[in-house]
């Protein structure tokens, strides 16, 4: 009896001396080790840091990219808007200086055929209100030069007829600008392409020619175009 109540004796001191260890270990784990030698499982791999590097320069170049996308499609849309309040305003001068004399002016992009130069201060089309003023030259064909047309396209007249519409042009916007004119028992229709910036495409058709088409910019309706304007022979 005696020995077994030493051995339980001995057995319950061991026991306190071992937690009494162990709670030592891990004290001595848990902080004094940690101090000593910090851990390294949060600091990231040279691998993952050059992922990393790699993943936010890309996101600054798109994040750039972006903002530069921003401003340009700003800047479309604040120039078709100056464009736009002109044509809207019905006061407005299209000077052209380039020429295209082709059959198949209404089939091909306007200044991609024989183009011909002419002077832009003599060649226009002037809107004033539902007043139409023109003086263009006219070439009757592709191989002519500047110096052989026939005749020209000149009139001042009330318009019979005006379509305006607004349509996309990739990212861009654009003006379809359509009028027709009788003049001298004639039919003239004045198909217009107006860009953002006021570049002007005008595809020229009536009953006696073949079409041709000019290239020009858009501006505020200039008065004197009105006092130079001389009427063709065959209108006199």
């Amino acid at each position: 009896m005696r020995q077994f109540f030493h051995t339980n004796y001995l057995f319950t001191i061991l026991s306190q001396i071992y937690e009494n260890f162990v709670t030592t270990q891990t004290f001595r784990r848990k902080y004094i080790y940690n101090i000593f030698y910090p851990p390294t499982y949060n600091i990231p791999k040279k691998g993952n840091m050059k992922r990393i590097t790699f993943i936010f320069l890309m996101s600054i170049l798109f994040f750039a990219t972006g903002q530069a996308q921003n401003k340009k499609e700003i800047r479309f849309e604040k120039e078709f808007q100056k464009t736009l309040a002109l044509v809207n305003s019905d006061q407005f001068t299209m000077k052209f200086y380039i020429a295209t004399p082709t059959v198949q002016t209404l089939f091909t992009p306007p200044g991609a055929g024989a183009n011909i130069d002419i002077n832009p201060q003599n060649c226009y089309l002037s809107i004033n209100d539902s007043l139409v003023t023109t003086q263009l030259p006219y070439f009757g064909r592709a191989t002519w030069t500047s110096n052989s047309h026939l005749d020209s396209i000149s009139f001042n007249t009330v318009l019979f007829s005006r379509t305006v519409k607004i349509y996309q042009d990739g990212k861009k916007k654009a003006i379809a600008y359509q009028i027709t004119v009788r003049t001298n028992q004639n039919i003239c229709y004045l198909n217009l392409d107006i860009q953002y910036d006021g570049t002007c495409y005008l595809y020229f058709s009536d009953r006696n020619r073949v079409p041709i088409s000019y290239v020009g910019q858009i501006f505020p309706r200039d008065t004197t175009m009105q006092k130079r304007y001389r009427p063709s022979p065959k209108q006199q």
